[in-house]
């Protein structure tokens, strides 16, 4: 596959042949959409992702230990206030934790081992989010690392203890790669992807395989990669074929540092006894830090209030719930999709966004409570004037609150929210117990939530499948075309 060995290119100058992308393809999870083993992510690490971003920054940032350290000093004293996002319409500002318990890592060494080896942040998954793929973009590629649960404050009497910090928290680095005008070039990406799942090859051992998969997982997020258009992997001279030549996915331009980038850095945490709390950063071109911004897709929850802050911003958010439940003929609303992956809120402006997402406490992030004991009149209006149409006015209500990153990880617990699959099924919310990954290993991978393993990983794949085999609602795969994982899903899928 051209893969580097022991740090020397091969000598290959062909590109490995291709598999045939149609006619069922073999589509393996834990290779081609949400890589969990160790095995295959040992060629990654946290600080070789920190060194990457450093060396993409084209010396304005002045190393890894700088990245980090500025990184987390927004969370601490006067800077946390100063940095806090903005409400762009000059409106109140919205809810925002100054100084929290994250601003401690900003005095933390994030790389040195402790324990016989063990890393402060471990690796967790590298993902494959097809699903996210748009017009001007090859959809978004992530790494999640998460605290080592080992990596606590010093024990007392335990002069070897690490200088860590006591709770839980992971981080994705959510890459956005463009396309550079040229789709092709996301088909190629997604057919490398595909050829990740392949076994191994006759007469190869499998730990054999499973290190040419994590080296090439290592040239594609951390060193950069040159793909055919049939996917495989081009070490050398192709004699005029189209190739495209890939950046590493972790990019600060792939992180925000771009005009174009849409990418960012999100984070889920729940240190020093407080509440899990979830924010979003990205790099600003002019300093090169990671500053926090809005929550991507999660309106501020006391604008669902009738007591809210923001009176213009309330009615602009009544306005867009109002557009997105209409009913014209026989063509609902974005909310009213029945596809449980599919219902959005669409277009919503910077001003509506929330500034961090409360995942335990309910009047700072779940929707529905907020509705329920002191929502907008003009809100519960229009919701209440949909549900005859369509589905109740709970119903509604669950899938505006699934729709926020705390809805998303911790509130929307099991209920009908009318949802079913891509091929029709009625299923429950998968609640999940705040995070869809954790650090503690399972069956030799990463343990997973309930939700990526029956709702978003097998949609994920009858994205890839029909994205590959063409990309029109004729070509999207039989529902006994899916891995044998999906099908095993959707008979684990809770009916309501």
């Amino acid at each position: 596959m051209g893969v580097e060995l022991a740090g020397q290119s091969s000598t290959n100058t062909e590109a490995t042949p291709g598999r045939d992308a149609s006619a069922a393809p073999t589509i393996v999870w834990g290779r081609s959409l949400f890589v969990r083993k160790p095995a295959l992510l040992e060629e990654i690490s946290f600080t070789g992702v920190m060194d990457q971003l450093v060396t993409s920054s084209n010396g304005k940032i002045a190393d890894r230990d700088e990245l980090f350290r500025n990184w987390w000093s927004t969370a601490a004293a006067d800077e946390c206030e100063e940095l806090r996002p903005k409400q762009p319409n000059g409106g109140p500002p919205f809810s925002y934790d100054c100084s929290r318990a994250e601003g401690m890592l900003k005095d933390k060494d994030p790389y040195k081992a402790f324990g016989g080896g063990k890393t402060p942040f471990i690796i967790v998954a590298a993902v494959n989010r097809v699903d996210l793929l748009l017009d001007d973009d090859c959809g978004e590629f992530r790494i999640i690392a998460g605290k080592h649960p080992d990596w606590k404050n010093p024990v007392p009497n335990e002069a070897d203890a690490p200088n860590g910090i006591t709770g839980e928290m992971l981080i994705a680095f959510e890459a956005v790669m463009p396309n550079e005008g040229d789709p092709k070039r996301c088909i190629a990406i997604q057919r490398f992807w595909l050829a990740l799942s392949e076994g191994p090859a006759q007469g190869q051992r499998l730990e054999d395989r499973e290190w040419e998969v994590a080296i090439l997982l290592r040239r594609f997020f951390l060193e950069g990669i040159t793909l055919a258009e049939d996917g495989s992997v081009v070490d050398g001279d192709l004699g005029g074929r189209t190739t495209f030549r890939l950046p590493p996915a972790m990019h600060v331009d792939h992180l925000g540092a771009s005009e174009s980038s849409t990418g960012q850095v999100r984070t889920n945490s729940k240190l020093h006894g407080g509440q899990w709390g979830l924010r979003e950063y990205r790099f600003e071109k002019p300093s090169m830090r990671l500053l926090p911004t809005r929550t991507t897709g999660s309106p501020e929850p006391t604008l669902f209030s009738q007591n809210s802050p923001d009176s213009e911003a309330t009615n602009d958010l009544v306005e867009l719930v109002a557009e997105s439940i209409r009913t014209e003929g026989s063509a609902h609303g974005p909310l009213l999709d029945p596809n449980i992956n599919s219902f959005h809120l669409p277009g919503l402006p910077e001003h509506l966004l929330a500034a961090e997402m409360n995942a335990e406490n309910r009047s700072l992030g779940d929707y529905a409570a907020i509705l329920h004991t002191e929502g907008h009149p003009d809100l519960i209006g229009e919701i209440e004037g949909a549900a005859a149409r369509v589905l109740t006015s709970e119903q509604i209500r669950k899938r505006i609150q699934s729709l926020s990153c705390a809805g998303c990880h911790k509130f929307s617990n099991r209920g009908s929210g009318g949802f079913k699959d891509d091929f029709g099924r009625e299923i429950c919310w998968q609640g999940t117990n705040n995070t869809h990954v954790t650090t503690t290993l399972r069956d030799g991978e990463y343990q997973i939530s309930r939700a990526l393993k029956f709702v978003f990983l097998p949609h994920r794949e009858f994205v890839m499948r029909t994205y590959l085999a063409g990309n029109t609602p004729e070509n999207a795969p039989a529902e006994e075309d899916m891995s044998t994982e999906a099908q095993l899903a959707g008979e684990g899928l809770p009916h309501c």
